[in-house]
């Protein structure tokens, strides 16, 4: 077992370590970033891990018999479902990172734990000097330096968000470890393994080594807070301030708690009070001080409440929001136009920064409802051996209050993370029993059954994934053949037509490439409307009209872009886009109509571009004047 562990260890930390540098969101609106099929050669090892499982257990249990009972429904759904399939990158990221971590809980000790959090708090390190080299090459260059620091995760405030999530293990590793503060004791048994690994931890009695790793915590602490404000990210400022809290807790535990007893209930009120009224003006302030974005926020937030009773019981599916929200937007915007107050803060967005809000709609209210227990389960688990599960529970914390105006579940090194500590939280537990009962004959029948349903599925599976996985190649080399001619190209793409039938990207990029040749433009048609079942974006929406257009069907080209506009309703070039085909289609009434809202409407950001296009609608107008009379 111990080459089994070391191997799924292994395995993780390079999933992580590719989360963090190249791989960062579970959904990417691009139809040119499918790398979650990189992922696919995880099956062949899931199944391989699943047979060492059992076939080293020294008995059957009931928790081993919960495994293939949890994982076949699983790989149903990869294998014969239309809309769960590895296409759905934010499900499959979930699934995969369930997956593995559900096999970490049985076949890790603590130790394999520690190290994968070790991992994660030199990550941390490793982003500040990131962000720092970022902001010294942003000076250099006159770059605006709030959007300028994102370290690996190509966004500024999923950045902020993440190295404020960090504090905890900071302040553990380079505090507590170094004090022996808490049970990392070499005396202590159930630790003994973590002090073999890490020999060097026997010398931190020196004093002076505390003061240093004292002194490096709170150089860390500094750098943090400036990259935050350089950031401006107003989710990180308010979890950055709970996570000191959170610090100065676990520093003077004793203290405060003896100082809440000593006061009275009065005085506790009182201080309850003055904290709340605090922090609302915080907040008040950090929403006034981005006003556009907070608006578009509840925006977002209203379109997707304005449908509540849609999905209400079931959800939409996980990873499936994306294909609605869009849609829900649109239709928002058919009936307020731009008298909205919500007009100029409207933008293509698929995620709402809300994740409770974004993960009700996905899941449902029943999901809802055991996601609400999972998380008191949780919360709930102890550990009078090892306080260490305080900060696996403190980093949790700062995740979850990041996810009310960010969008930490939709990050895939923020989901590594919580499930990573959602783990080793069960295996600290002093509750959690592993060890169960021999079972009777019937239930190891049923196990055995199950066992062997689960091998057939994983061995279709694994063949699935890896012939996928090589056309997944072959998809990606058709981007770069610039020399290729068009016949051969579209060869390629039909050739592939059968493997991701179910991919709404890769049907949107082949239908794009038809709507570009005229005489494609009919079969560009059938395959952008096949897509739109799985994948709705702008690049589709637009291809789609492109094709109409070529095809001289100019009224279904109009009500691609009326959609469009709608979505989009500050944008002027697709309105504009809009007229133009109006002009071409004759269509004097909503031309005028068309080119009446460019001339009003609000301008977000004064550019030449609007006046250019301001300037041509006076003279279409005028043309679509003249022709009618």
């Amino acid at each position: 077992m111990k080459w089994a562990r070391f191997a799924l260890l292994l395995l993780l930390a390079i999933i992580f370590l590719w989360f963090l540098c190249q791989y960062n969101y579970s959904f990417n609106y691009s139809f040119l970033v499918n790398d979650q099929y990189k992922l696919l050669l995880l099956l062949p090892c899931i199944s391989f891990f699943i047979l060492i499982l059992f076939y080293k257990s020294s008995r059957w249990n009931k928790m081993l018999i919960l495994l293939p009972i949890f994982f076949i429904p699983l790989f149903c759904e990869l294998l014969f479902s239309k809309y769960y399939t590895v296409a759905n990158e934010h499900f499959f990221i979930v699934i995969i990172l369930v997956i593995f971590f559900l096999l970490g809980i049985f076949l890790f000790r603590i130790k394999e734990f520690y190290i994968l959090l070790l991992l994660v708090t030199v990550s941390y390190s490793f982003q500040l000097l990131i962000g720092v080299v970022q902001y010294f090459e942003s000076v250099n260059f006159n770059k605006n330096l709030s959007l300028s620091v994102y370290g690996t995760f190509q966004n500024s405030g999923i950045y902020a968000c993440y190295i404020v999530c960090g504090i905890p293990l900071q302040y553990y590793f380079f505090i507590c470890v170094a004090r022996n503060n808490l049970s990392l004791r070499p005396s202590d048994n159930k630790n003994k393994s973590l002090f073999s690994l890490h020999p060097f931890l026997i010398i931190l009695n020196s004093k002076c080594l505390i003061y240093s790793l004292k002194y490096i915590f709170l150089l860390q602490i500094v750098t943090c807070s400036w990259l935050i404000y350089l950031t401006k990210s107003r989710t990180a400022i308010i979890v950055f301030f709970g996570g000191i809290f959170l610090v100065f807790y676990f520093e003077r535990k004793t203290q405060i708690e003896k100082y809440l007893k000593k006061i009275s209930k009065f005085q506790r009120f009182g201080l309850c009070i003055c904290f709340t009224i605090v922090v609302s003006g915080i907040i008040c302030y950090l929403v006034y001080f981005k006003k556009t974005s907070a608006i578009g926020r509840i925006l977002m937030w209203k379109v997707v409440i304005s449908h509540w009773k849609d999905h209400f019981w079931f959800g939409t599916g996980l990873g499936r929001f994306t294909w609605y929200y869009p849609q829900w937007q649109a239709d928002y915007f058919l009936q307020h136009h731009t008298t909205c107050d919500f007009f100029l803060a409207a933008g293509e967005s698929y995620i709402i920064f809300n994740e409770y809000l974004q993960l009700f709609k996905e899941i449902g209210f029943i999901g809802f409802i055991f996601f609400i227990v999972a998380i008191c389960y949780f919360f709930k688990l102890k550990s009078k051996s090892n306080n260490f599960l305080l900060i696996i529970k403190a980093t949790v914390i700062l995740i979850l209050f990041c996810g009310f105006t960010s969008y930490p579940f939709h990050t895939t090194s923020f989901l590594f993370l919580l499930f990573l500590c959602c783990s080793s939280a069960i295996v600290l537990n002093d509750s959690t029993k592993w060890d169960m009962e021999n079972i009777t004959l019937t239930t190891k029948r049923l196990g055995q059954a199950f066992l062997c349903v689960l091998l057939i599925l994983s061995i279709i599976a694994s063949y699935k994934s890896i012939r996928q996985n090589v056309y997944f190649y072959r998809w990606k080399s058709i981007r770069n053949r610039a020399n290729t001619s068009s016949k051969m190209i579209k060869e390629e793409y039909l050739s592939l037509i059968p493997i991701f039938k179910y991919d709404g990207k890769f049907l949107t990029e082949y239908g794009k490439f038809l709507s570009a040749d005229s005489i494609n433009c009919s079969d560009a048609i059938k395959i952008l409307e096949s897509a739109r079942q799985y994948y709705v974006s702008v690049v589709t929406v637009k291809s789609t009209s492109i094709a109409y257009n070529k095809l001289r069907l100019y009224s279904n080209a109009i009500a691609e872009l009326e959609w469009l506009s709608c979505y989009l309703p500050n944008n002027f070039q697709t309105k504009f886009e809009l007229l133009k085909l109006c002009q071409l289609n004759n269509d004097f009434k909503k031309g005028t109509e068309v080119g009446g809202i460019i001339l009003s409407m609000p301008v977000k950001i004064p550019a030449k571009e609007i006046d250019r296009i301001r300037v041509e609608t006076k003279m279409i107008l005028a043309d679509l004047n003249s022709t009618s009379r």
